[in-house]
């Protein structure tokens, strides 16, 4: 369906879209005002990587693979360096492997093929080394990957925020799953209903809350015609809090399979979704 179809009756207005080759897998928040993602194409099992700005949608670039062509992924963001890992093993889910690129052009920085990321703190790349074992803790320059130092078990720093990072970008906020039963959030229950579910709920519903409006991400069973197995629409939503009325309302992806979290995030005032698998979208709201 042709984009401005798709948005012409809606409150809401995309401000840009970004359509990969790949299934979109993975978006990620950067420093500066940029987007990070990770794409995947199943056919040829190859998975790159692009990045784009958030205020506009520029590709800056994309496309980029750094050696391993499938068994990869992002690992984080910090600040102006994106962490890619790699895996032990192609059957087993233990990351290993280091791979420092540039955010700003995608350049290749650094690559590891010991190590393990376990955190980023202070400017520098916490990561163990796993030899027979004995697992070393070591701190890495984020942008040379060079050794800085090793950390001993003993150090005041040898158990401190492993898996964690001292950053974070605080107008990022991410979906959290509406509680279910009586003790959760019997408000946001009941204001779901103005999201105009075409079929029975099913799965987690997801939302953001922006101030008098709530952006619900759900999946509602397609009935018609009856289908077996059943197949989902994945639905995002935006209901104004106050009147329970929807001011947007868009079916992002057609024939799920089955329900699970979808992709989708608010940085600052704009509302980034995925629709229908392959297209970033950026819409304002305001907040």
């Amino acid at each position: 369906m042709p984009f401005f179809n798709l948005f012409r009756r809606q409150a809401f207005r995309p401000s840009w879209e970004y359509t990969t080759k790949g299934i979109l897998w993975r978006i990620q928040p950067a420093s500066g005002g940029m987007l990070v993602g990770e794409e995947r194409d199943i056919e040829t099992r190859t998975a790159s990587f692009f990045c784009v700005e958030l205020s506009g949608g520029r590709s800056l670039w994309k496309e980029q693979t750094y050696g391993e062509q499938w068994w990869t992924g992002i690992e984080t963001v910090y600040r102006d360096t994106l962490l890619l890992h790699g895996y032990a093993s192609p059957d087993m889910p233990e990351h290993r492997g280091i791979t420092g690129v540039d955010i700003a052009t995608g350049t290749l920085l650094w690559q590891n093929s010991e190590l393990s990321c376990v955190a980023t703190l202070q400017g520098n790349v916490r990561a163990t080394r796993t030899r027979g074992d004995t697992t070393v803790l070591c701190e890495l320059d984020r942008r040379t990957g060079a050794m800085v130092r090793e950390i001993g078990p003993d150090s005041p720093d040898g158990t401190a925020s492993r898996h964690g990072s001292d950053e974070f970008l605080n107008d990022v906020r991410y979906p959290e799953s509406l509680p279910e039963g009586e003790t959760g959030r019997a408000d946001l229950s009941w204001l779901i209903s103005g999201a105009n579910p075409a079929g029975p709920i099913a799965g987690p519903v997801e939302y953001v809350e922006l101030g008098d409006r709530v952006v619900f991400g759900f999946h509602e069973r397609d009935t018609t015609p009856v289908q077996d197995p059943p197949r989902f629409r994945s639905v995002l939503a935006v209901v104004r809090r106050a009147r329970r009325v929807p001011l947007f309302r868009l079916a992002v992806d057609e024939a799920v399979p089955f329900p699970a979290p979808d992709a989708f995030l608010v940085v600052g005032e704009t509302l980034l979704f995925v629709r229908g698998r392959r297209t970033l979208t950026a819409i304002p709201v305001r907040t």
